[in-house]
């Protein structure tokens, strides 16, 4: 928390905004997200790499990517995170390009633990 008491992550955020479940996304939404990263992967769009993380939260499935970057310290396979942004359609899929993003530590939440199927 900064001295102001908003958290840091959220301040940027316009305050009605309140989290949201994967499998209720639709594009040109801006949302915050909590799930758990399954699957990472570099990737090339266009000339440029990409890093893709797949969040998972037990009702669907959202891919972040992270333009110029060929990898995001701490977002692997298995980190639970918040993330912000918004949703667009990419590919087949929908997407959060350049989100912000915050890593969960401690013990899980098992209110908010997503389980796989």
């Amino acid at each position: 928390m900064d001295e102001g008491g908003l958290d840091p992550f959220l301040s940027v955020l316009p305050e009605s905004l309140e989290l949201s479940k994967l499998g209720r996304l639709t594009p040109r939404r801006l949302v915050v997200v909590r799930g758990e990263i399954i699957e990472t992967a570099r990737r090339r769009i266009g000339s440029s790499p990409a890093y893709r993380c797949l969040l998972f939260d037990g009702s669907g499935k959202l891919a972040l990517y992270f333009l110029g970057r060929g990898e995001v310290a701490g977002l692997d396979v298995g980190t639970r995170c918040l993330a912000a942004g918004r949703v667009a359609s990419f590919a087949g899929e929908l997407v959060l390009w350049n989100p912000r993003y915050r890593i969960e530590l401690g013990p899980p939440d098992p209110a908010n633990t997503p389980q796989l199927p």
